[in-house]
């Protein structure tokens, strides 16, 4: 954030640094960012990869 609290609160001080963060409130995964596409792109891998874990999971749970 542009406070700088989410980086103070996780340990991240790198600028150009984007985490991401799962649903129980830890890191997943971290990057150099170095343009706007390149931090979108790499958001949607992130949600495309949860998004088939989360199928494959149900799946699992219902056999």
């Amino acid at each position: 954030d542009a406070r700088g609290e989410v980086a103070e609160l996780y340990g991240v001080g790198h600028q150009n640094q984007i985490v991401v963060i799962g649903p129980d409130g830890r890191i997943v995964d971290g990057a150099p960012v170095t343009s706007l596409d390149e931090l979108k792109t790499r958001i949607r891998e992130r949600i495309d990869q949860y998004t088939a874990y989360k199928r494959q999971m149900l799946v699992r749970a219902t056999y």
